[in-house]
């Protein structure tokens, strides 16, 4: 059962130096947009996500990290872990930058819990966006 997310987040980042970035520490939050494909039936859920990263900016454009976060969908819920990387689209200070994620996720569910041979366990998880 493929899981398909969309999100509109609000990041809020704390630089180490001002000068030249070397490290970012990000929080983000926001609203999801989910959905599921099942017995010819598409569903449309809506949630809400937290996520936790820390990046090191490998040059001027390109910066590499790790991350932690919570989304979760009415009843069904998930824990990401993921490697992150991000892309600074101008080399200045502040940038627009593009941002991708892969790793797994950890993932239970209300919603299925009266079907024995049904499990929701979580799987691989990727994510994207464009950031400022």
């Amino acid at each position: 059962m493929p899981l398909t997310f969309f999100s509109i987040d609000r990041t809020f980042a704390q630089d180490e130096t001002k000068i030249e970035i070397n490290k970012c520490v990000r929080l983000s939050a926001g609203f999801v947009v989910g959905g599921y494909i099942l017995d010819e039936t598409q569903n449309f859920l809506t949630g809400g996500l937290f996520q936790y990263s820390y990046n090191i900016k490998i040059n001027n454009r390109i910066g590499t990290g790790y991350g932690v976060g919570v989304d979760f969908l009415e009843k069904d819920f998930f824990i990401p872990l993921y490697l992150n990387s991000v892309a600074f689209i101008t080399p200045e200070e502040r940038s627009p930058f593009v941002d991708f994620q892969t790793g797994y996720s950890v993932g239970w569910s209300g919603r299925y819990k009266d079907y024995d041979s049904y499990n929701f366990n979580g799987g691989l998880m990727h994510g994207g966006g464009i950031d400022y």
